[in-house]
């Protein structure tokens, strides 16, 4: 399962290989540091597009995280690295006051993914 993560997940959902450390989605940072309606709905679109190509392994990673905990560790540690992302996206401008930052993306993150979870194109 780690393999399918790091091999065809993350590559299907960036575009970019793996990374050994840091942030493979830099245009992220960039839209929301930009933090306009236009670059976020745009960057939204795009993410959208690439459902149907990564719903089937995000689907199989979830459920396995479910009873292997090193597909959990894996998943939290890409979570992590979304968060991250968006954080260094609202430092830059210092946007919103510090200590509430990680709790408003982590909030953003869930309802983003449950929107993701329940979202069918055309429905």
């Amino acid at each position: 399962m780690k393999a399918l993560i790091i091999e065809r997940l993350n590559p299907a959902w960036t575009g970019s290989p793996p990374p050994s450390t840091g942030t493979t989605e830099r245009e992220l940072v960039a839209v929301v540091e930009d933090g306009t309606s236009e670059r976020l709905r745009g960057w939204l679109a795009s993410t959208a597009q690439r459902r149907n190509t990564i719903g089937p392994y995000t689907t199989a990673s979830f459920e396995a995280a479910a009873v292997d905990a090193d597909t959990h560790r894996l998943l939290n540690g890409w979570l992590d690295e979304a968060i991250g992302d968006i954080k260094d996206g609202l430092d830059r401008p210092d946007r919103f006051p510090a200590n509430t930052r990680r709790f408003r993306i982590v909030i953003a993150i869930t309802e983003l993914d449950q929107a993701a979870w329940r979202w069918t194109p055309g429905r």
